[in-house]
């Protein structure tokens, strides 16, 4: 069984079978491309802060080796401005990320206090399992998810915990900001509104604001989507680490009728 997301070659990164999502054997939960677009942004500057990520999937993403470009929009060394892209071999741009990163002082204004927490813990949380393809690896294989409120990937607002089991890139240690870009994507997951079996509930994007870097190896989602009625939606949540808050997520929803199993549109 593979130990990572993604395996390096050079400048190409070869996706394991543990990037493999729910709507399509084929093609990639958009947690594992949203956590390497975010890594590669860090890795700009890594002595700055990542303060917001963006990551845009236009289409469905297929399980094939990819390249990564970047390209800094707005140097600065107090402010920087990243961009990067998940290309194929073959051209084609699959998914792309820009993200804010600020550098980090002692001399500014004291931290605030931010109201509310997760109710509760990891350990006193029930583990969650996942399976959509029987005994082929997928991205559910890859994380542990524990449910703190509610009841995940059932219908409705809910609160889990998510921890990212297999580095993002084989022999590379994973950045805690890039592991909650990965497990943000799971957002409109843990607070669907239907069972997944019923309802194509796919997301068009990830946002992720931080207030600090996560520590630790879990991040909790409490999560809730908004429908329109029109066919399309968002999710919200709030992220926490055992310490407390870390952040906010997003995501633009995109609901359809019930079908079998396809390709993410």
């Amino acid at each position: 069984m593979a130990d990572s997301l993604y395996e390096k070659d050079g400048d190409v990164y070869t996706p394991t079978g543990y990037v493999r999502g729910p709507w399509s054997y084929d093609h990639c939960h958009g947690g594992p491309p949203a956590g390497r677009l975010t890594t590669a942004i860090l890795n700009q500057r890594p002595e700055m802060a990542m303060t917001r990520v963006t990551v845009d999937i236009p289409g469905p993403i297929p399980i094939a080796p990819v390249r990564v470009e970047t390209e800094v929009l707005r140097p600065g060394k107090k402010i920087t401005h990243v961009a990067a892209s998940l290309v194929g071999l073959d051209g084609v741009r699959y998914a792309s990320a820009a993200g804010w990163l600020m550098r980090t002082t002692e001399d500014g204004f004291p931290a605030t206090e931010r109201s509310g927490s997760v109710p509760t813990t990891v350990e006193d949380s029930t583990p969650v399992a996942l399976n959509f393809w029987g005994d082929d690896p997928e991205f559910s294989d890859a994380i542990e998810l524990k449910a703190a409120e509610g009841t995940p990937f059932a219908g409705g607002p809910a609160t889990a915990w998510v921890k990212v089991l297999v580095p993002i890139v084989a022999g590379e240690p994973t950045h805690p900001a890039a592991m909650a870009a990965t497990v943000s994507d799971l957002q409109n997951g843990i607070a669907a509104l239907a069972h997944f079996t019923e309802l194509v509930c796919a997301n068009t994007d990830v946002t992720v604001y931080f207030a600090r870097n996560p520590v630790g190896d879990w991040i909790s989602l409490n999560s809730k989507t908004n429908s329109s009625g029109l066919g399309l939606g968002m999710t919200d949540s709030l992220l926490y680490d055992a310490s407390g808050f870390v952040g906010t997520a997003n995501q633009s929803i995109f609901f359809d009728s019930l079908h079998p199993q396809g390709t993410r549109t």
